[in-house]
């Protein structure tokens, strides 16, 4: 008993260490198991927020794609636009320098006509064949048909219808006129 009283202390001192070990490494079990539950529920949460914001991108790609979408929607029907409007404004253009060409000959030929019909108008008609005898007189200044066919001795109607004149005031300063001789045709002056 001698070695017995030494042994009853010793191992409840024994069994108390033994008990502190497994305690201690009971408490460091728990720690890593604590730390690795946080680590795994920070890891859930950090790919939680990760799933949210891939959504959130994806939701917002989308939306981009159909607004890149409705764009070229868009801009390809003012590309139709554009052109059906070139094509129109060509064809226009077409149109008018069409016209205008006409335009222009209408105008020219209308200036030959009144060219024409002011040359016809403004100069007497050609004398009538000179089948006659008779004299060229040059019409001065301040003479008139009747003072010409007076100082002639011939009537103005033979002057007029010799000459292919209109009326008896057509003479112009200049003109030369045939003067046929009836009786003796020539001027007193």
């Amino acid at each position: 008993m001698k070695y017995l009283t030494p042994l009853i202390l010793i191992v409840p001192l024994l069994l108390a260490g033994c008990a502190t070990l497994d305690d201690r490494r009971n408490q460091s079990v728990q720690t890593q198991v604590e730390t690795q539950r946080i680590a795994e529920d920070n890891t859930k949460a950090t790919l939680e927020t990760l799933d949210e914001r891939i959504k959130a991108i994806e939701v917002r790609q989308e939306y981009l794609e159909k607004e890149m979408s409705l764009l070229r929607v868009s801009v390809e029907n003012e590309n139709r636009e554009a052109k059906e409007t070139m094509a129109a404004a060509e064809q226009n253009l077409k149109a008018n320098d069409a016209s205008m060409v006409k335009f222009k000959q209408e105008i020219i030929d209308g200036v030959a006509k009144n060219v024409s019909e002011a040359l016809r108008a403004g100069s007497p008609s050609q004398p009538k064949a000179r089948s006659q005898t008779g004299r060229e007189h040059v019409v001065q200044q301040g003479e008139s048909l009747s003072a010409i066919a007076t100082a002639y001795k011939v009537k103005p109607g033979v002057i007029i219808e010799a000459n292919g004149l209109k009326n008896a005031n057509s003479i112009k300063v200049g003109q030369k006129l045939f003067i046929p001789e009836e009786e003796s045709a020539t001027p007193q002056h």
